[in-house]
């Protein structure tokens, strides 16, 4: 419908960083924690984050969030990382 496509829109904008905010992204440490956190990128996605944004809500913007930023969240000389092909 014509309401739920101008929501998304809205969202998408407000998700995209256009009012400044933030998206991260976290699993739980529960046994289905990945599955989950799959499922929130998914609607991340469908609701029109990009794929940019997306990927930073899982890698740089959440180190930068827990204050690891030096450390984790992105893959550089000297950083951690846990790769999975």
């Amino acid at each position: 419908s014509r309401d739920s496509d101008n929501r998304r829109t809205q969202l998408a904008s407000f998700l995209n960083g256009y009012q400044g905010v933030v998206v991260v992204q976290s699993k739980s440490n529960s046994k289905n924690g990945s599955r989950l956190l799959r499922e929130q990128l998914a609607a991340a996605k469908n609701a029109g984050l990009n794929t940019d944004s997306l990927l930073r809500s899982v890698t740089s913007e959440a180190a930068r969030i827990i204050g690891c930023e030096k450390q984790i969240g992105m893959l550089a000389p000297g950083y951690s990382a846990d790769l999975v092909g």
